[in-house]
């Protein structure tokens, strides 16, 4: 793998490395090089995440920042239900890229894909508008940084909102649009979730209003199937299947190095397709085939 290419995982709420049946961490595990980063979602109650955020708002007022700041983590179930941590693993990560500039031992990186589920997605969005605010674009003008989001759904609450400047929070942009360093934007949509439940599942759609070659490459592909369904693979799952193929072959694409890809060719994700359309039905019986929104885009190749 080119070492010019840094990948990165945002696992979504209480997701984490321990979870192999799930998308993220299952690719982040078979990726390989040097230059690979994940990030722990937020609540799951098993790894912790760095309170990155409290640090540098005490920095930007002038109090300094004690040993004592940099153990404060986050690793609670209201961190799941609030979204509360999301931020401060966007400015770990941007603080990783900044060590990985700088290496001396390595060349400069000119590509950043990004993949996440949940509101792992959305920080993927939101980590691209902090990339542009911290100026790596202005230090390397060929950046590229392309996203895989995985049903982006930032909540009913979240910690993706907030007031203060980028210097002093990390905090950048919104989610419903792509940062002008966005070159590539795939994204893989629930569509049934309904009910009560609904809107805490709304997923977002990003939309790019920038002066970058006229726009970035978007597509996103609607499939039925719950919140989790998209974001899980097994034998008798072919949604998230059909997910994994395309988040493998969009990173390959890339020039992320994935050691053990799972990728079909395309006659097989159309027949994955149709298997799928086929189990209409079933997803219709448990309650859960209501369309809650509908894609721009969104084709099988």
């Amino acid at each position: 793998m080119s070492e010019t290419v840094v990948t990165i995982y945002f696992c979504g709420t209480g997701e984490n490395r321990d979870k192999p049946d799930n998308i993220v961490p299952h690719s982040w595990s078979v990726t390989g090089g040097s230059r690979v980063w994940l990030n722990e979602g937020v609540g799951n109650c098993q790894h912790y995440i760095l309170k990155s955020e409290k640090i540098l708002k005490k920095v930007g007022k002038g109090k300094g920042s004690s040993e004592k700041s940099f153990g404060r983590l986050h690793k609670t179930v209201f961190d799941n239900l609030s979204g509360i941590g999301s931020q401060d693993t966007i400015i770990n990560t941007l603080q990783w890229l900044w060590m990985e500039y700088y290496r001396p031992d390595k060349p400069k990186f000119s590509t950043i894909n990004l993949c996440g589920w949940s509101r792992g997605a959305v920080a993927c969005i939101m980590l691209a508008h902090a990339i542009e605010e911290a100026g790596f674009r202005r230090l390397i003008p060929a950046l590229e940084v392309n996203i895989f989001a995985i049903d982006p759904v930032p909540g009913a609450t979240n910690d993706f909102g907030g007031g203060g400047s980028f210097e002093t929070t990390g905090r950048s942009g919104t989610p419903d649009s792509l940062s002008k360093c966005v070159a590539n934007y795939q994204a893989v949509l629930a569509e049934n979730v309904g009910g009560a439940i609904g809107p805490a599942f709304r997923n977002v759609s990003p939309d790019f209003s920038g002066d970058r070659r006229g726009g970035p490459s978007k597509t996103e592909f609607p499939l039925p199937g719950a919140h989790s369904t998209v974001a899980k693979f097994g034998p008798g799952n072919p949604v998230g299947l059909l997910a994994l193929s395309l988040c493998h072959r969009f990173l390959l694409s890339h020039g992320s190095e994935i050691l053990a890809p799972r990728v079909m060719t395309e006659a097989e994700e159309l027949e994955k397709y149709a298997e799928i359309l086929i189990k209409h039905g079933g997803f219709k019986t448990k309650g859960i085939f209501h369309k809650k929104r509908s894609s721009k885009n969104g084709m099988l190749p």
